[in-house]
């Protein structure tokens, strides 16, 4: 049955959860680490809730503090702190008594500071107030604030509390969202959502094809690959035989676009390819590079690319053997190729002697044969090495789908770091083998000894990544050896009050 947007359910638990756990990636306006905190803390149940996130993530409310006396109110509406001034109050009750909206400070304004005034007068000095706040002209918020304090004690306003509220107006208002604005931007943030938590695979399999539209289409591909994973879903390697120009949906999990690898299909191949015979052996794949038997012959980088990502994963032959296999036939010249093509049936299918019936099946002049027979030497039967493969996907895919260089290490981790995704109690410990993807050394700001020598460092596995685990000083003294970027650790780790805290480091 086909679904319409009218359908969407506010009240769907499933994509409320998603969203309080900061699980947005792909989630209008609500994509970037930051967005995903403010959602942890403020954890919205509502489109209104929703529509304060979206308001209170600009930087005039991330300066004033908004996001953590919204979400403290909201938590402990015993201990929230009015401003004891009914005009103020009454406007602010709707958001927790914080300026998350632009019309929230213009009706403080209006109706505290200026409420005698004539009505244009009012409007007036309310939009210079907006103008100047937006604009960050200091001098003319320096004498817009003065008749706001003027206007305050003129209602009878102390000077002190009208000096603290256009303080916190002046903060707030600082690009500030309008209601309506916001509003528009929950909805479809909402409708996002909806689709991304009650049908993962259709979401993923359609935003990661429109990815080739961001700014960076390989950060977004890897950002999006790697939450698929984390909810559970595989994402398959290309293979040519499914013959799909973009990713899409197989057996509930997600195929990787044939159009979407770096020196992969052109769109302009794909109608020849839906015509392809199924490519089964290594001799398929041989005709299917070097002759036009089948309406197409692969470019040079082509096949080299496909062969990397596991596209002909169904001959049954490994992908370093395949390259090499490739590299040794394209040393051919074309009266060479040509000739050794009719002999192609004798090769022997599993590989075995290949060298020997190629040297026996070549025609080539005295020349040439010394060259060929170098090349020969060249051609390896071999398994695939993980660190091999994990490097040739993040070339040519943008992320390494089906292995990292960790599975070629012994360890003892108990988890993956697809396990350590979502929200854990605090004290849980996990064990991961993962790869230093990235290191960032630093000192400390705080404490008794402040720039004390620390880190933050970002990890990786076959099934995803985790970002921004802190090395405290003392820890980081004993590790600062380990912290290599692409070095292969066991880390252990430990969930604190705001994620993961390196606890052990050990190399493997």
């Amino acid at each position: 049955m086909k679904f319409t947007l009218n359908q969407i359910d506010y009240a769907d638990e499933k994509t409320w959860n998603m969203l309080c756990q900061g699980c947005t990636v792909g989630v209008f306006q609500f994509e970037t680490r930051l967005a995903q905190s403010v959602l942890k803390k403020i954890k919205p149940r509502t489109i209104w809730e929703l529509s304060v996130c979206a308001a209170i993530l600009r930087p005039g409310a991330l300066k004033s503090g908004a996001v953590e006396t919204y979400a403290e109110n909201k938590d402990h509406p015993e201990k929230i702190k009015k401003y004891n001034v009914k005009v103020v109050d009454d406007i602010l009750n709707t958001t927790q008594f914080t300026i998350v909206f632009q019309e929230q400070f213009m009706l403080i304004a209006a109706d505290l500071a200026w409420p005698h005034l004539p009505e244009q007068q009012k409007k007036l000095n309310v939009d210079i107030l907006r103008k100047a706040i937006g604009k960050k002209n200091q001098q003319k918020i320096l004498e817009i604030g003065n008749l706001f304090i003027e206007g305050c004690n003129t209602n009878g306003v102390e000077k002190e509390i009208s000096a603290s509220i256009f303080e916190v107006i002046k903060n707030a208002g600082r690009y500030a969202f309008n209601l309506s604005h916001s509003m528009a931007y929950a909805h479809l943030a909402y409708k996002t959502a909806y689709m991304k938590a009650n049908f993962p695979d259709k979401f993923f399999a359609t935003y990661l094809t429109y990815a080739k539209f961001k700014l960076d289409k390989w950060e977004e591909i890897v950002k999006l690959t790697e939450e698929a994973k984390i909810i559970g879903l595989d994402v398959l390697p290309p293979n040519i035989n499914h013959k799909n120009k973009n990713f899409r949906v197989e057996d509930g999990n997600l195929r990787y676009g044939l159009s979407h690898i770096k020196y992969g299909l052109s769109a302009g191949t794909f109608d020849v390819v839906q015509n392809l015979p199924p490519i089964n052996s290594w001799k398929e794949f041989i005709l299917l590079c070097f002759t036009d038997n089948f309406g197409m012959k692969l470019r040079s980088n082509t096949a080299l690319a496909l062969i990397s990502t596991n596209a002909f994963s169904d001959t049954g032959v490994s992908r370093s053997t395949l390259a090499s296999l490739y590299k040794l036939f394209d040393c051919l010249t074309d009266k060479e190729m040509e000739h050794l093509l009719t002999k192609l049936e004798e090769a022997p299918s599993d590989l075995t002697g290949l060298k020997e019936w190629f040297l026996g099946a070549i025609k080539a002049n005295k020349k040439r044969l010394p060259i060929i027979t170098s090349h020969c030497e060249y051609f390896v039967v071999s398994n695939d090495d993980p660190r091999w493969i994990e490097s040739e996907e993040k070339y040519y895919l943008g992320t390494a789908l089906t292995s990292s260089s960790v599975d070629a290490k012994e360890h003892t981790a108990d988890s993956t770091c697809a396990d350590c995704a979502g929200d854990w109690p605090i004290k849980t410990i996990k064990t991961v083998a993962v790869v230093l993807d990235q290191v960032i050394q630093t000192t400390t700001k705080r404490g008794s000894n402040p720039g004390q020598k620390m880190a933050r460092i970002f990890v990786r596995d076959a099934t995803a990544s985790i970002g921004n685990i802190p090395i405290f000083p003392e820890e980081f003294m004993i590790y600062e050896d380990l912290l290599i970027e692409r070095n292969t650790v066991q880390i252990e780790i430990e969930m604190g009050k705001t994620g993961w805290i390196l606890k052990n480091c050990q190399q493997i």
